[in-house]
């Protein structure tokens, strides 16, 4: 290619300039010999790189795209509120969305509802109603277009995605379960969880009956998709 003949030529010039000096007394032979091994060991990096780059270049772009997919910019609006103890009251007024790829849609209309603490609230309608739509308000996986939701009188827009989702748990419709140990899922997201309250969390879950018939415990691999574990039991 251009780029090793371009290096070749380079060498062989460098190298016959080392050795017209060696010829004048300038240098002796063996500062020669580290002089165009170092020429050769930068001389490869550098048509290694010369060679990636081309790939890199035409990385950059998808890595943009994936960047703003992990850092968007509502992330970066600075939360005004802090959630210290977070009783559960939850409160939604005249909530409207459509989601940016049908603007002209409304899943949801003027929707208000409330939930007290310690209570249970059932979303019932047909598919497409915006059943699923409320709980990604609600995750701040989008903003609504009208209204407003609360969290203990708190507006959401004022609370940071990170302590929202630090005190909400998501259960989906088809459980997501990562390669690891149960105990590892249990602490997702969550570094400084003891094995006591693992064992805690999976009792309040009704989990902790079924965990303990396995041979290996809360050390169970799930698998690759869960494979260890039924429908139910991922749930």
């Amino acid at each position: 290619s251009s780029n090793q003949s371009i290096f070749y030529l380079f060498s062989f010039i460098a190298t016959s300039i080392g050795v017209y000096f060696v010829y004048l007394g300038y240098y002796t032979p063996k500062v020669l010999f580290l002089a165009e091994n170092l020429l050769l060991q930068v001389g490869f990096k550098t048509f290694c790189m010369s060679a990636s780059l081309k790939e890199m270049i035409s990385a950059s772009s998808a890595a943009k795209l994936v960047l703003s997919l992990i850092d968007p910019e509502f992330y970066k609006h600075r939360a005004t509120a802090s959630l210290l103890n977070v009783d559960g009251y939850i409160q939604g007024e005249a909530l409207s969305f459509a989601y940016p790829s049908q603007p002209n849609r409304k899943v949801i209309r003027d929707v208000s509802f409330s939930v007290d603490k310690d209570r249970s609230i059932a979303f019932v309608g047909p598919s497409g109603s915006g059943k699923s739509t409320l709980v990604n308000l609600l995750e701040k996986f989008y903003n609504p277009q009208s209204g407003q939701l609360f969290l203990d009188s708190t507006p959401l827009t004022s609370i940071s995605p990170f302590q929202l989702r630090s005190n909400i748990a998501l259960v989906s419709q088809e459980p997501v379960l990562f390669r690891g140990t149960i105990a590892d899922n249990v602490r997702l997201g969550m570094d400084d969880v003891s094995e006591e309250d693992v064992r805690a969390a999976c009792i309040l879950a009704n989990a902790a009956e079924f965990i303990r018939d396995f041979p290996e415990g809360y050390s169970t691999l799930v698998g690759e998709n869960s494979r260890a574990l039924s429908g139910g039991q991922k749930q």
